[in-house]
Parts: structure tokens; C-alpha cells; sequence
């Protein structure tokens, strides 16, 4: 898990395993992604928990290497997902579907 409390950007290592979490209580918070370590044919679940505390939503940029991504919830309290397939040069990560979104109360990812 990523903690973010404050706006900037934030590596997806995928040497620290398959599931990448990133959790924002920052109001408004703008998080950059960046990508490292991928190797072809890994598979990634990007999840973003919208905390409900702040006064307002986090904002994502995805990087330019990542394809069909789904915007994160702009709604408090809300956790999106989304899984990602890396190419076969190991150079780009592309979505194997359109992402989801549930309340908190769907689970602790």
C-alpha cells in the first residue's frame, strides 16, 4: 500500500508484488503515477481508496504507458480497481477490463 498525504507522484513497483494500492487523504490531492520494475506478461490490480475524511476527492494521472485506464471515483468513501496486463515488450501496462468502483464498505482491498 502507497500512502498518500500530500500531492506528488508515486511509483507502482511491481517488485513489491501484483496488487497496488493507493490510499489518499489529502484533500484534493493530485497523484502522478509512474510505473517500474514490469516484466512482460505480469498482471496488476491498481486499487485507489478515495478516503471519506477529506473535504474534497484526489485526483489521478495515469502515465502514458498505461492504456484504457478508468478514471478513479471523484466520490468520497468510494474504492475504485482496475487490472492491468503488462505487454509483451515489458514496457507498457493495458487494462483487461474497464474498472469498478464500491464503497468502503465493499471490503478492505
Amino acid at each position: 500500500m502507497i500512502p498518500v498525504s500530500a500531492p506528488g507522484a508515486f511509483t507502482l513497483d511491481m517488485s513489491k508484488g501484483s496488487v497496488q494500492q493507493v490510499v489518499c487523504n489529502a484533500s484534493g490531492a493530485g497523484v502522478t503515477l509512474r510505473t517500474l520494475n514490469l516484466q512482460s506478461g505480469m498482471e496488476m490490480t491498481f486499487i485507489f481508496v478515495q478516503e471519506t475524511s477529506p473535504a474534497s476527492a484526489c485526483t489521478v494521472g495515469y502515465p502514458t504507458n498505461m492504456h484504457a485506464t478508468t478514471n478513479v471515483s471523484s466520490t468520497l468513501g468510494i474504492v475504485s480497481s482496475q487490472k492491468f496486463v503488462v505487454s509483451n515488450h515489458g514496457s507498457d501496462l493495458y487494462a483487461t477490463a474497464a474498472g469498478t468502483a464500491c464503497t468502503t464498505l465493499c471490503g478492505n482491498p
